[in-house]
């Protein structure tokens, strides 16, 4: 989706907000959108919890002391991002880090807040298991490989019956922090990718299906039998597509689970991380789509309590108690960070 677009999209969805002034709003990733909902709820609960007095609450627009609650649109990640440079939310959320020039230039704090993982999910009724590596379905999205019973996959997958279907390649149209995770794999480990899309949150691509947010992947792999694609993967399992165990750098096959994330965020030096920190991870444990999603807020003004209440909360809790839904949280060196950039005590950090 060209920008001009996404920017239309995101200042329709603005439209439709509701709540009050002391509502948090926030816009971005939705690969994190079941994150923030999840810790939006919990904390809903534990402040009504807290308050005798309150007034009831229900649904998304609860009321506590006067305060609603908070409104998230997930417009993706570059969306986001737009959207608080305009000063028109109040937070961003990113499924990637943004460099420190980028940072400055917001300006921004930049807060890691917890890991999620990108999956790679195929509509391929019947089939349990699949494995992929990175020049395969670097082949598949540039269109060199397009029928699942090819040779390659086969290869890939002994003892796994692929149909003769038709694969249809399913891309995000729209700047995706899942687009970023998964092109820094692909140009690690496939030259010819790495020479041609390359990496990034949006990309140039030669051909396949365009969907827009990580509800139209789904919307867009569950309707078309032999379909591929990349989504949260939480969000593919609930949907009951086939996620793929990828190839990580040690060569093993690894899907996107606990295990498979603690060991990919092992190997990021938190201080500085490098973009393909995790798509590189050497442990044999580790699974190469895993994502720390940032948050971010104005650095050249006063957050609004209600924000920094929230994203303090699922720095301290949020990311553990969403476990379930496929979220991790991050390890103390990075929550503590973030603790003090949303304080406003030390420089951002890439």
């Amino acid at each position: 989706m060209p920008l001009i677009i996404a920017l239309a999209v995101a200042a329709v969805a603005l439209l439709l907000w509701r709540g009050g002034p002391d509502q948090p709003r926030g816009a971005g990733s939705s690969l994190a959108q079941p994150l923030i909902e999840r810790a939006a709820g919990d904390w809903r609960n534990t402040r009504n919890a807290d308050n005798p007095a309150r007034v009831k609450a229900t649904g998304s627009d609860w009321v506590v002391d006067g305060s609603a609650g908070l409104d998230y649109q997930p417009v993706g990640s570059m969306g986001g991002l737009n959207l608080l440079r305009e000063g028109r939310v109040d937070f961003a959320l990113a499924d990637y880090g943004l460099t420190p020039e980028a940072v400055a230039e917001g300006p921004f704090r930049q807060l890691p807040l917890a890991a999620g993982a990108v999956a790679v999910a195929a509509n391929l009724n019947g089939v349990t298991g699949l494995t992929l590596d990175a020049p395969t379905l670097a082949a598949i999205y540039q269109g060199r490989i397009t029928r699942w019973s090819d040779a390659a996959l086969a290869a890939l997958n002994p003892g796994v019956t692929l149909p003769d279907t038709p694969i249809v390649a399913v891309h995000r149209g729209d700047g995706s922090g899942s687009t970023n995770a998964l092109s820094l794999w692909l140009a690690a480990f496939s030259p010819d990718w790495a020479a041609g899309p390359g990496a990034g949150p949006q990309l140039t691509w030669t051909g396949g299906q365009a969907a827009d947010g990580s509800r139209g992947m789904i919307a867009a792999l569950t309707a078309t039998p032999g379909a591929i694609g990349y989504v949260e993967a939480g969000q593919a399992r609930r949907a009951g597509l086939t996620v793929a165990a990828l190839r990580n750098a040690a060569g093993q096959a690894v899907l996107p689970d606990p295990p498979g994330l603690r060991a990919a965020l092992s190997a990021v030096e938190w201080a500085a991380p490098a973009p393909d920190a995790m798509a590189r991870a050497a442990a044999p444990e580790a699974y190469p789509l895993t994502t720390a999603i940032h948050a971010f807020v104005r650095a050249d003004r006063d957050t609004p309590a209600n924000t920094r209440a929230l994203l303090n909360f699922v720095i301290d809790q949020g990311a553990a108690a969403a476990e379930p839904l496929g979220y991790l949280p991050l390890p103390a060196e990075a929550s503590g960070t973030a603790r003090q950039l949303l304080s406003g005590k030390t420089t951002p950090i890439s």
